[in-house]
């Protein structure tokens, strides 16, 4: 990561780094916030090349990338194969993660990363700048309260961008009702 100087590099071997993952809608966010206010951890939220990608064309590209391999495959039937697509997203990721240790000594990463390799990926994109303190954190939820969570959050957006919840769906993952919170 060439963006790094002389200072933020001794900052980043002396910060912890904690990388908070789970499904969504279980509250990654929520307990990022909570640490940033109560705890003063730098909060890094993994939503945030999505939240935006029409600000920033790097942010879109990556977002685009993430996203489109995945549901290409699903509309051509195929099984998901990791091609790599998340690599550019991830890396977004890992600088603005490791850019949070100019503001906290401790900083949490929170994000879905749904696959292995993107999770595996973006350790190491931090260890190779220097990280030495990389914890990762799996938040669970009690499938029920989770999908009463999911289903609630899901209306709400859908309400305030004021379309119904089969638009919403498709706009979001490009496919009418499927959401798989199964493949964790």
């Amino acid at each position: 990561m060439d963006h790094i100087d002389e200072d933020l590099k001794k900052k980043i071997e002396s910060t912890k780094f904690v990388y908070m993952v789970a499904q969504s809608g279980v509250g990654k966010t929520f307990n990022g916030d909570y640490l940033q206010a109560i705890r003063g951890w730098k909060h890094i939220d993994g939503d945030i090349p999505v939240k935006e990608s029409k600000l920033n064309s790097e942010y879109k590209d990556a977002t685009e990338q993430l996203f489109d391999d995945y549901k290409n495959k699903i509309f051509q039937g195929e099984k998901w194969v990791d091609t790599g697509a998340w690599k550019a997203y991830m890396k977004i990721l890992a600088r603005l993660t490791l850019e949070g240790a100019r503001d906290s000594d401790t900083v949490v990463l929170t994000h879905p990363s749904y696959i292995r390799s993107q999770r595996t990926g973006l350790r190491q994109y931090l260890i190779d700048a220097g990280a030495k303190d990389v914890s990762t954190v799996f938040l669970h939820c009690d499938f029920d309260v989770h999908m009463q969570s999911a289903w609630k959050r899901t209306v709400r957006q859908a309400e305030q961008a004021g379309i119904t919840v089969e638009e919403f769906q498709i706009n979001l993952i490009g496919l009418p009702g499927i959401v798989d919170f199964d493949s964790y």
